[in-house]
Formats: C-alpha cells, sequence, structure tokens
C-alpha cells in the first residue's frame, strides 16, 4: 500500500487569514485541519482525510482568494493539482486518468497541466514543470516522489504529508511542527479540555491504586517503547524509540518506584531483548549483532556479528545457548564458546523461544515452526486454528486456465525428454550390469516422478489447488511452560495451550492439534464484538498460570488446571496490553499498554506506558 499525502498551499505571508480560512472550510465539511507557517511565502493547510478532497482547496480559496494551490497523492499512484487564482479554478493536473473510474477519464484527460497558469510562480521555469507532468514519463515509481520535486519547484515545504501523518506522529523533516495550528477551533478547544479532564480521572485512579499497594511503578513516555526482561532479581527496560541511535537503559528493583539507570552500553537499537528464567543472563538482538552479558556485572559474555539485521533473541532455561533471528536465517550458539550448533530457514516471526529441555526451537507468526536443535531436520510448520481456506476465485481461475493444457501431450513431452537424457548418461557409462542396474532405477524414478507430476496437473485442472502454507490464527505471542508441558500461544483470535507431546508428535505442514485450553475474549468496536487480539502472555512464576493481555485492554490470568479466566487489572490509560514480564521471585509484574491501540484508541496518542504492579496484591 501505497502513501496518501494532500495539502492546500496558500501563497501568502498573512497566516492569520489562512487560519480564518481554513477554518471556514474545515467547519463547513465537517473535519479538521493542521495549519503550518509561513515558509518562503508558502502558508500550508493539511485537511483531514490525506488532503484528497479537492472541494476543501476550493473552499478556501474563494474564502481567501489570492494563489491557492491543492497537491494530492493517492496511494503513491496517481499526483493530481488544482490552482485557484482569485478564488477561480485556473488549471489542474491529473497524472492518471481513469484510474479510479472509467467514467472519470474523459474529464480528467483534460486536466494537462499548464505551465503558463502559474505566472510569476514559477519565474521561468515553465520547460521543467512541463517535463515534470508529462504523462509520458517512465522513471516514476512512487508519486510521492513527482509530488517532491514539483513541491520543491515551487519552493514550497513541508509538502510531503497530510493530516493523519502529522497527527500520527511521522514528522522526520517536517519544519517547526512547533508552529502548527489545529482547527476549528472551538472543536479542538473542547476536545482538549475533555482530554483534560480524563487524564485527571486517570491520575486520580493511579493514586488510588498507589495507596492501595496494587501499582507500584508508573512511567509514561512520549514516542518511545519500552522492551524489558526480569534480570538479576529485578527488571531491565529498554526505552527504543524514533530517532533514537542507542536505547535508554534502565533498570527496576522491588520496591519497585524509581528506576535506576542501566549499566549496559547497548550502542545499537534494541530490537529484541531477552533473559533465562532465572535472569542471570540477558540476550540483546542490536542491529546487526547480538550480545549476552551476564547480570551479576554486566560483562559481555558473547557477541555475535550478523551481517543482516538481528530481529530476535532468546536464552535457553540453562542459561547455556543463544537462538537469534534475522533475515539470513535463525541460528543457536553455546554462549560459553560461541560455537554455532545450528542453522536453519530465516522466518518473518513475532516470537523466538527455546523449550526447557533445551532440545527443541519454536517461532511463530503465521505458523508454528519447531525443529530439534541437534538435528538436521528443516522447521516443522504448523498452523494455528488449522489450514488458511483457499479463495474460491483463485480455485476457479486455476481451473479455467489449466481446461486448456494436454495432459497426455505435456506427459508424452516431459518422458521424451528425460528419456533422452537418461539414453545420454547411460551411453556415457560402462556397459556393465551394473550400468544396466543404474538405468533401471532412473526409469523406476522417471515413471514414479512422472505419476506424481500427472496427478497433481490433474489436481489442478479440476480445481484442487494446494492449501496456503498459512494458519486461520496469526500467533503473535507464544513460549513454553517452565515443565516443558504445554505449548501456549495468544494469537488474533484468542489464547490456546496445547499439549507439547501432541504439537512435537504432529507431522509438518498441518493443522496444529487441537489444544487443551482455549479462550477467546471479546473486545466491542463500532463494528460489534471481535475476537481480541492477544499480544503478550507469560507463565506465573508462583502458580500453575498464565498472565496474558492484548487488545481488550485488560490484565488476566488462565489457570493451567482448570482453564478458568478472571481478570486482574486494567491500565488507567487504557488502550493494549503489548508487553508482560514477570520477576523472577514472583512478586510483581510489568504490564505495557499503548493507549493508541485497542477499542478507543486515539491514532494520534503516541504514549507507551510502562507499569509495574504487584502480584500479591492483584492475585488476593
Amino acid at each position: 500500500m501505497g502513501g496518501f499525502y494532500g495539502s492546500v498551499q496558500v501563497r501568502t505571508e498573512n497566516r492569520a487569514a489562512v487560519l480564518r480560512a481554513a477554518e471556514t472550510a474545515a467547519t463547513r465539511a465537517g473535519i479538521r485541519c493542521l495549519i503550518g507557517p509561513s515558509l518562503n511565502g508558502w502558508v500550508g493547510v493539511y485537511p483531514e482525510g490525506a488532503g484528497q478532497d479537492h472541494l476543501i482547496g476550493q473552499t478556501i480559496a474563494r474564502a481567501f482568494g489570492g494563489d491557492v494551490l491543492q497537491l494530492a497523492v493517492h496511494d503513491d499512484a496517481v499526483l493530481a493539482y488544482w490552482l485557484w487564482h482569485e478564488g477561480e479554478l485556473g488549471d489542474a493536473y491529473w497524472s492518471r486518468p481513469g484510474f479510479f473510474n472509467e467514467d472519470d477519464r474523459a474529464e480528467q484527460l483534460q486536466m494537462t497541466g499548464d505551465p503558463q497558469a502559474f505566472g510569476d510562480l514559477l519565474e521561468g521555469r515553465e520547460k521543467t514543470m512541463l517535463d515534470l507532468v508529462s504523462r509520458r514519463r517512465i522513471d516514476i515509481t512512487f508519486e510521492s516522489a513527482r509530488l517532491q520535486e514539483f513541491a520543491s519547484l515551487l519552493g514550497i515545504h513541508n509538502g510531503v504529508t497530510s493530516y493523519e501523518y502529522l497527527k500520527a506522529g511521522e514528522r522526520a523533516g517536517i519544519e517547526q511542527w512547533e508552529l502548527f495550528s489545529e482547527v476549528p477551533a472551538e472543536a479542538v478547544a473542547a476536545e482538549q479540555a475533555a482530554l483534560r479532564a480524563k487524564r485527571q480521572q486517570i491520575a486520580l485512579r493511579k493514586e488510588q491504586l498507589r495507596d492501595n499497594g496494587l501499582l507500584l511503578s508508573d512511567v509514561v513516555e512520549q514516542r518511545l517503547l519500552p522492551r524489558a526482561c526480569a534480570a538479576n532479581g529485578g527488571m531491565l527496560v529498554a526505552w527504543e524509540g524514533f530517532g533514537r541511535d542507542e536505547a535508554r537503559i534502565e533498570f527496576y528493583r522491588a520496591p519497585w518506584g524509581e528506576a535506576e539507570p542501566g549499566e549496559i552500553e547497548t550502542g545499537g537499537v534494541v530490537n529484541s531483548l531477552a533473559a533465562d528464567p532465572a535472569g542471570r543472563r540477558v540476550a540483546m538482538a542490536l542491529g546487526n549483532r547480538v550480545v549476552v552479558w551476564d547480570a551479576d556485572d554486566w560483562q559481555p559474555v558473547l557477541e555475535l556479528v550478523e551481517s543482516d539485521w538481528a530481529t530476535l533473541a532468546a536464552i535457553s532455561s540453562d542459561g547455556k545457548l543463544l537462538a537469534y533471528a534475522s533475515r539470513n536465517g535463525v541460528f543457536v550458539h553455546e554462549i560459553e564458546t560461541g560455537k554455532r550448533l545450528t542453522a536453519l530457514s530465516a522466518h518473518e516471526a513475532t516470537t523466538l523461544a527455546f523449550h526447557p529441555s533445551g532440545q527443541w526451537l519454536m517461532m511463530g507468526s503465521s505458523a508454528i515452526w519447531i525443529a530439534r536443535i541437534a538435528d538436521t531436520e528443516p522447521w516443522r510448520e504448523l498452523y494455528p486454528g488449522g489450514q488458511a481456506p483457499l479463495r474460491a476465485e483463485l480455485s476457479e481461475a486455476v481451473k479455467k486456465e489449466m481446461s486448456r493444457v494436454d495432459l497426455d501431450a505435456m506427459e508424452h513431452k516431459w518422458r521424451t525428454a528425460i528419456e533422452a537424457s537418461v539414453q545420454k548418461m547411460a551411453a556415457a557409462g560402462q556397459k556393465s550390469e551394473a550400468t544396466a542396474t543404474l538405468v533401471e532405477k532412473m526409469h523406476q524414478q522417471m515413471d514414479k516422478q512422472l505419476e506424481l507430476m500427472r496427478a497433481n496437473l490433474a489436481k489442478l485442472k479440476a480445481g484442487q489447488l494446494p492449501a496456503p502454507r498459512e494458519g486461520i490464527e496469526n500467533v503473535l505471542c507464544a513460549g513454553f511452560t517452565r515443565d516443558g508441558c504445554r505449548l501456549w500461544c495468544g494469537t488474533d483470535r484468542g489464547l490456546h495451550v496445547y499439549d507439547w507431546q501432541a504439537v512435537a508428535a504432529s507431522p509438518p505442514n498441518c493443522a496444529m492439534p487441537p489444544p487443551a485450553i482455549s479462550h477467546a475474549p471479546l473486545s466491542i468496536n463500532a463494528g460489534g464484538q471481535i475476537p481480541a487480539m492477544i499480544y503478550a502472555a507469560t507463565e506465573s512464576a508462583r502458580r500453575g498460570a498464565l498472565f496474558f493481555g492484548g487488545y481488550a485492554g485488560q490484565l488476566c490470568e488462565l489457570s493451567l488446571q482448570t482453564g478458568q479466566v478472571r481478570e486482574l487489572a486494567s491500565p488507567p490509560d487504557g488502550g493494549a496490553i503489548v508487553g508482560l514480564v514477570q520477576s523472577a521471585d514472583g512478586a510483581a509484574i510489568g504490564v505495557c499498554s499503548r493507549p493508541a491501540l485497542g477499542p478507543n484508541g486515539a491514532t494520534d496518542d503516541e504514549r507507551a506506558v510502562w507499569e509495574i504492579w504487584s502480584c500479591d496484591g492483584l492475585l488476593k
């Protein structure tokens, strides 16, 4: 999916007049607009809806007068502009007529762009603009690049962005963001007042939770995300954020109030953070490096340099093995010696974990992949919730295409080609009994392969395509219970707990066995009740249970004996729970939540919340 960019650029130094015109347009359309500062003689207006509706520009042009230019890119596939002089449309351009609807082609063909209409705005650069908007250009891959060229030609700053991107915090390269305003002012003021009242209620709720000994620590950060693990009797947190070359490392220990500065120099972006269950060793995937530390003195004991980005890391239960994933593959090393024990193919995964025995490795995403560490067999691929169904239209399309295939003629062609190869090899060998035996085996193998190929093609001809290699459910988090008897995974449809022996005995490329326990929490949004995604889970260090949380925003406990679920807490700031880590002694649990996610999340809320809760208090 490409980008959506749009703005209304007003040629003036009078920003106050643009604010009034934009407020009129926004109120009339029932939308919001951001207004930038005056830069190089232009004031940018960024309407809600990615600036795609040119009627907003028309309203601003009629209210303001002067020169007004609306620029828009749709899905990085179409570039358009409209130019008004004193409220009247003087020129328009559309790069791909009929892109949305053939009925619009005739009108859009007339929108060719006229450099003469820009007058002194181009200052003699008409030829450059004519080349820029030519529909014959074959070098345009993304229209956002052409939008940037066009904005630069006219001296427009902050041209390749939109209301939604700006509100979501995507402001890299945006000039003087601190001077932007939002209209309609009355609606914005009312929203801000409601937000202040809500945050006062949240602060009061947190104070009550602290007084009751439940909430032990609370940190709210803008545009930073905490990655955490249990380490050295406490919790290690790496605050990773936009544009940061190195994470901020903090350490929490009982009584869990204030953080201590971490004593680790990462020297890179923390993509993944992991520890053994006792918290004695910590591993980090840091850009193209993977480093393991002893948590007692924070001295590195192993550092591996990867030729590609290292994305995930895991440490075995006994602290002796490191596993990490990159786009090149998945690798297991002895920590003490650095010796590589195995290498497996790469998968885009959300989770990586050792079985407590240290004999198996597991990854999860569109499937669950398991592999023996000491074996040479590839990943065994299993599908949570069963295998995703094949789309009926795809089956019909293949069936229609294969109806033109003559299987007998195709088999004859294959058999002739293979027979020629067999005879060529036989002629090159010695005329002996061994050669004759080899030729006979090759004929038998040829017959078997041709039989299989014909059977597969016959299935395709009947529209029987193989099922897609992905599960009905997507795995968002996964792991093993400490006794190694269960594998659990949180998916986009709930939380499932499987008998590990049944999983390990499953053949490759099949559905996961039926779960021993399943829980599918519901979340209510505009579309009604939907299954809530489970983003995070961890086993209780003291009880036979899993703590889990996700889109619904509640921290819950699932009993591994009875399957019963109870809600323990809801982070006061709301949003989805995206990370959980329990201290090694089981006394406290760290919860990371994102207010922007969840049923009532606001996309422009850039906060991440890190809280530590008392397990004893929650489990009373």
